[in-house]
């Protein structure tokens, strides 16, 4: 009845709060095979209320599959170990489920920790995993441009894309449509660091060697010099 639903929504809250306060202390170490890594995480639940009508389990973030998560033992201290995850795989956040006696999803919350020894280049290195193309690089772009980024837009699967560029009729070249010069302009006279987190992305996606992939056309880059120099950062200095 809805009494008693208002009551296990009541008994969720107490225990997500719990676990808000509850002492996280992780590491990543180099796993067996030296290529990918080990989480290894504590934590520390002897304030949680242990009950029989919950089921509580943990993961990272960046895992999909709901089979690698590990269940939690509340009023213990548990000490937990993530094994073998890829870089793309690490995160700041971990993914916590509280399901009922049957397994049934109850409840689920994201918790961000403060994860030590993460790789220095993580960031860069999994930026250029998951940017592998000319049309990824742009909707990046557009990603970076936008005023709202709203649910909608973090799940957009690139189904029918409005395209910033578009190839000529020879399809040797890419032009840029009027409305992202447009948004350029509005970024650089109101949100300056937006071209700066544009240059950011260009320099980390930039080949170090003619061996390696080029995801941003050259007639981009030719365009984007214009709009480097009006960075606050790179203007050169009169002094």
């Amino acid at each position: 009845d809805q009494d008693e639903a208002l009551q296990q929504q009541s008994a969720h809250r107490r225990f997500e709060y719990a676990l808000l306060k509850a002492n996280i202390s992780d590491k990543v170490l180099p796993a067996e095979n030296k290529k990918n890594y080990d989480l290894h995480i504590e934590l520390n639940l002897k304030d949680l209320p242990a009950s029989g009508n919950f089921r509580l389990t943990v993961q990272p973030f960046n895992i999909k599959s709901n089979l690698d998560a590990i269940q939690l033992s509340p009023g213990k201290t548990d000490h937990i170990v993530f094994r073998n995850l890829a870089e793309v795989e690490l995160s700041r956040f971990l993914h916590f489920c509280i399901a009922g006696k049957g397994g049934e999803l109850q409840h689920q919350f994201l918790l961000k920790i403060d994860i030590q020894d993460l790789p220095e280049d993580r960031l860069e290195n999994i930026l250029k995993k998951i940017i592998d193309s000319q049309d990824k690089f742009f909707e990046y772009l557009r990603f970076l441009l936008a005023e709202d980024i709203t649910k909608e837009d973090l799940l957009a699967t690139g189904e029918d894309p409005i395209h910033i560029f578009h190839n000529d009729e020879s399809g040797s070249d890419w032009h840029v449509n009027l409305p992202i010069y447009e948004q350029l302009l509005v970024a650089a006279s109101r949100s300056p660091r937006k071209l700066k987190d544009i240059d950011d992305a260009i320099q980390k996606l930039t080949p170090s060697d003619e061996s390696s992939k080029q995801v941003i056309p050259d007639s981009f880059l030719s365009f984007w010099g214009a709009f480097r120099s009006l960075i606050p950062d790179t203007q050169p200095s009169n002094r």
